[in-house]
């Protein structure tokens, strides 16, 4: 499935005492006389019951930061997919989407993010002040910051969207990396390793780990503000550090050569930085975020607040599914041309396993609005999973979901998931020309360097095309920070059976030397990745016979059926 994104929800705050969860029940609808507007600024399209002035408020703030994000970050800031704003006009309305979705009261919960399949959706209460404010800009600088293809250590990603996440307009300018609690728990705290701190991925237990995360994250916005704030010629140094690191040097090696010292000593020089009587941060004046424009916001009709709060729920667990269904059923029935609701009640149809309907509904949406991506992206993804499942898999449905995607990548050509799922379709239907797979990959990963699913999907065409280079390469490149043990298994298969083809290869051309020390490292390798019994067992084997086929040689017999699987 290529809903991988979908309800990974990020909070402001955990409650302390979680309540138990809400009974699944159907949230109250919207009245017709309840107001709900919108705007589009840029890649935001804001909803909101709070009234014309303060949604166009939000939509400021929000191209604001954006501004301040690209031109402290100097790195183009954009994204692919919409990113739906819903702003709620009081606590009592934001918390029965709030608690349904979140699955529990979170009544300390003041709004939340949605790594949505086909966009980013931001949630929250807008009454009094926007106290959700440091959680959404740090989810929106993961959002724009990971659309550059470039792939970095979780410290720097992390310590980055908190600097950028304490952003504040004051007197007309934007302040970025402003001081946070986080100076309180480094202070009081003894810190971990900086090794430590620099090495960690998203397996690792100082991440993963809520009583030692903190640290983890305080640690990391502690380099980035000192890098970034404070000492300019540490900054440029961060360069050569990351890539050192992009071209194989241990973290030790490259940090010693890019910054010139060692953990230790730069630990002592950040302490110092930390402990000091005062801090920097970064200063732009308006005109340096140039023009901010943004429409007055309009009314939405009944039928679309319906479509979309619905959509909203469909994003949620299972308690909201019933919500959701009857939202969409409802702006259906007011406006049958709706195609938010038709694609919402589309993709209702797909969870639950009625697809043909679903497809209905996506084709029809389609007439009313072929323009709107969704749709297509929603089918291709059925037709993907049907593919996942099919035993052959169906070449008309790989073919369908092609052509539905190549649709969609025309009207947004920067949508990395869309290029995703197009060489997933290689990958599933077992294509033997994988050009263009391939292809749609690589530019997949130009886009955003932490799909991790679509390095495993790389792997695996560039083995079958017998391009193990670039697989390995694709392997130490993209997936070392993957904790999705599932693909990285996959992957490491498939680079096992790569080289074990090869080592075959070479047994039968008789270049026993070369075909012994790669099934050898094979064997090594299996054992490292812990690889499934059928690759040990093939590994082993392989081995024992190029071994074998040297003992005959050196006896001066002809090796026997060398080429024998």
């Amino acid at each position: 499935m290529l809903r991988r994104w979908i309800s990974l929800v990020s909070f402001l705050m955990l409650p302390v005492v979680a309540a138990a969860a809400p009974a699944p029940e159907i949230i109250k609808m919207p009245g017709e006389l309840e107001r709900w507007v919108q705007v589009k600024a840029d890649e935001f399209v804001i909803f909101s019951n709070a009234g014309k002035s303060k949604t166009k408020e939000i939509a400021e703030h929000l191209l604001r930061f954006r501004a301040a994000l690209a031109k402290a970050s100097k790195l183009p800031i954009h994204s692919p997919l919409p990113i739906s704003v819903y702003a709620f006009k009081s606590t009592s309305a934001f918390a029965p989407y709030r608690d349904i979705i979140l699955e529990r009261r979170a009544k300390n919960v003041a709004g939340f993010f949605i790594h949505a399949w086909d966009g980013p959706l931001i949630v929250f209460d807008a009454s009094g002040r926007w106290s959700a404010e440091h959680v959404i800009y740090h989810e929106l600088t993961h959002a724009f910051i990971g659309n550059q293809g470039v792939s970095v250590p979780l410290w720097l990603r992390e310590g980055a969207a908190d600097f950028y996440a304490a952003f504040a307009i004051q007197d007309g300018s934007a302040k970025i990396g402003l001081p946070t609690g986080q100076i309180a728990l480094l202070r009081k705290r003894e810190w971990v390793p900086l090794a430590e701190v620099l090495a960690a991925d998203s397996r690792s237990p100082l991440y993963t780990d809520a009583k030692r995360a903190p640290l983890f994250y305080a640690e990391s916005w502690a380099m980035v503000h000192y890098l970034y704030a404070d000492c300019p010629q540490r900054r440029g140094q961060l360069a050569s550090y990351l890539e050192q690191l992009a071209a194989g040097r241990s973290d030790e090696q490259a940090f010693a050569s890019a910054f010139g010292t060692g953990f230790d000593a730069f630990e002592k020089e950040l302490k110092a930085y930390i402990n000091g009587d005062a801090m920097q941060y970064l200063v732009l004046r308006g005109d340096q975020l140039g023009p901010i424009n943004v429409d007055t916001p309009t009314a939405l009709p009944h039928d679309e607040v319906l479509a979309r709060l619905g959509y909203l729920l469909l994003e949620g667990s299972r308690a909201s599914f019933p919500s959701a269904e009857a939202f969409l059923t409802q702006a259906f029935k007011f406006n049958p041309h709706n195609v938010t609701a038709l694609t919402g009640l589309g993709i209702a149809r797909e969870r639950e396993g009625r697809i043909e309907e679903g497809w209905k509904l996506y084709q029809r949406a389609l007439e009313f609005a072929p323009d709107d991506v969704r749709p297509d992206l929603h089918a291709a993804e059925a037709l993907l999973d049907r593919l996942e499942k099919g035993n052959p898999p169906s070449r008309a449905d790989a073919e369908f979901a092609r052509d539905l995607l190549w649709r969609a990548l025309k009207h947004s050509p920067n949508l990395a998931l869309g290029w995703a799922a197009l060489g997933r379709t290689y990958v599933l239907a077992g294509d033997k020309d994988t050009g263009a797979g391939v292809d749609a990959l690589e530019r997949c990963l130009a886009l955003d360097a932490q799909d991790y699913a679509a390095a495993r999907d790389l792997i695996v065409l560039c083995v079958r095309a017998g391009r193990i280079e670039r697989a390995v390469e694709v392997n130490g490149r993209f997936l070392a920070a993957c904790n999705d043990a599932a693909v990285v298994r996959t992957a490491h298969e498939a680079l096992l059976q790569g080289n074990l083809d090869r080592a075959e290869r070479l047994l039968a051309e008789g270049q026993l030397d070369d075909a012994l020390a790669m099934a050898e490292q094979a064997v090594r390798t299996a054992h490292d990745w812990q690889a499934g019994n059928a690759l040990v067992e093939r590994a082993a084997a392989l081995r024992d016979r190029v071994r074998t086929a040297r003992q005959q040689i050196a006896a001066g017999r002809k090796p026997e059926e060398t080429n024998e699987r």
